[in-house]
C-alpha cells in the first residue's frame, strides 16, 4: 500500500456556506463555519489517486479484520454535492449535554458491546444512570452518555478509577467524581438540570444548522443542594487549554470502527495537535459511517460562576487516516469538509 496522501490534500476550498440563523445575520454557533468541498479545478488534489489510496488502506483492513468496510468514492461524493448544495443535513441526535465516563488508557479494547450491561465498576454507573434517566424521560431527549479512554490523563493527575466514576460533562467541562453511594443523587442532579434547560425542540430542516437551541426555563427550589453540586460531589474542571478529539473505537460494538480507530489515532499523534487532547469514545451511532470523529473545539476559556465555556462539537463520518491532516488544517480555519459531515453541536445560546 502506498504512503497516505497528506500534503496534497490540504487545499479543499470551494464555495463556502456560512452557518446562520434562518432569516438573520446572527451566527448560530460560537464560530462562523464554512462548508467546503472537494471540487475539480479548484484544488491540486488528484481525487482518483486519493480514492485509490483510501481503498488500498481499506483492502488491507479487510484482510486483517475479515469483514468489508464501505468504500468511499470521492468523485461520486463531489458530483453529488455539485448537483444539490442543500444535501447538508444533520445525521446526529439532538443534545445539549454530553456526559463522558473517563476510563483508563487503552481500556476501550475491553469495553462490553453495551457498556451499560457491564456490572463492573465504574462501568456499572452508566447502566444505573441510564435506567434512572430513562424512567424520568430525560435519556435520549437532550442528554448523551458515553465512555471515553484518553491517550493520557496528565491533565488530571489525581483521577481515581477504582473508587470513583469520573464523568466529564460537556459543555460545562466539569469533572464529577461520583462514588457508588452518590449515584442516585447524581442522577437526580442531572434530571433537575435537564428540567431547567427544557425539553429539546424539533430539528429545523430549513437551515444548515440542524438544531434549535431552546430558551432556559428555571424551575424548582433554588435552595436545593442539587443546584450546587460542589456541596454533594467531588467536582473539578477538565483542562480547558485544549480542545478534544474523540475517535469512535468501540470494537465489540462495531468491529469496523474498532479496527479503523488505531490507524486514525496514530495519524492524529503524527499531526501537530498541541491544541487538542486525543481519546477514543464508545459507539456514537451510524454503523455505515465507520471512521466517526467528534471534534470539540473550545473557543473561549473564561468561565464565570453561571456560564459555560464556548464549545462547538463537529461530528464527522467515514474519516480515514489519509484525511486527518486535511481535516485538522481546515478545522483550525473554521472550515468543515461537507463530504465527511455528520452534524454540529454548540453551547451557543
Amino acid at each position: 500500500m502506498s504512503k497516505p496522501l497528506l500534503n496534497s490534500t490540504r487545499k479543499l476550498f470551494s464555495t463556502s456556506l456560512p452557518l446562520f440563523l434562518n432569516g438573520t445575520k446572527e451566527p448560530l454557533f460560537n464560530n462562523r463555519y464554512n462548508f467546503i468541498s472537494i471540487k475539480r479545478g479548484e484544488s491540486d488534489i488528484d481525487l482518483n489517486r486519493l480514492t485509490l489510496q483510501c481503498n488500498c488502506f481499506l483492502d488491507e483492513l479487510d484482510k486483517k479484520s475479515g469483514f468489508s468496510v464501505e468504500r468511499l468514492n470521492l468523485l461520486q461524493h463531489q458530483e453529488k454535492y455539485e448537483k444539490d448544495e442543500s444535501v447538508i443535513t444533520s445525521q446526529i441526535p439532538f443534545y445539549n449535554k454530553h456526559l463522558l465516563l473517563l476510563t483508563p488508557p487503552n481500556s476501550y479494547n475491553y469495553w462490553n458491546s453495551r457498556i451499560e450491561s457491564d456490572s463492573n465498576w465504574p462501568y456499572s454507573s452508566i447502566g444505573h444512570l441510564k435506567q434512572k434517566l430513562l424512567k424520568s424521560g430525560v435519556l435520549g431527549k437532550g442528554l448523551l452518555i458515553n465512555a471515553i479512554s484518553m491517550e493520557n490523563y496528565d491533565n488530571i493527575p489525581s483521577i481515581d478509577f477504582k473508587e470513583y466514576a469520573n464523568f466529564l460533562s460537556i459543555p460545562e467541562m466539569k469533572l464529577y467524581s461520583i462514588n457508588v453511594s452518590q449515584l442516585d443523587s447524581f442522577g437526580n442532579f442531572l434530571i433537575k438540570q435537564y428540567k431547567k434547560i427544557g425539553q429539546a425542540t424539533d430539528i429545523d430542516s430549513k437551515v444548515y444548522n440542524p438544531f434549535i437551541i431552546e430558551k432556559k426555563e428555571v424551575i424548582g427550589n433554588k435552595d436545593n443542594t442539587l443546584d450546587n453540586p460542589d456541596i454533594q460531589f467531588k467536582v473539578g474542571h477538565f483542562n480547558l487549554n485544549k480542545g478534544l478529539i474523540l475517535v469512535c473505537g468501540h470494537k465489540k460494538r462495531d468491529s469496523r470502527c474498532g479496527y479503523i480507530a488505531p490507524y486514525i489515532i496514530d495519524e492524529l499523534k503524527r499531526s501537530d495537535l498541541n491544541n487538542y487532547h486525543i481519546g477514543v469514545i464508545s459507539h456514537i451511532g451510524g454503523h455505515k459511517y465507520a471512521g466517526n470523529l467528534i471534534i470539540y473545539k473550545f473557543n473561549n476559556f473564561s468561565i464565570t460562576k453561571n456560564s459555560n465555556p464556548n464549545i462547538d462539537g463537529i461530528w464527522l463520518k467515514q474519516v480515514y487516516p489519509q484525511f486527518i491532516k486535511t481535516i485538522i488544517d481546515n478545522i483550525e480555519q473554521n472550515n468543515i469538509i461537507k463530504e465527511l459531515y455528520r452534524g454540529l453541536y454548540t453551547s451557543y445560546k
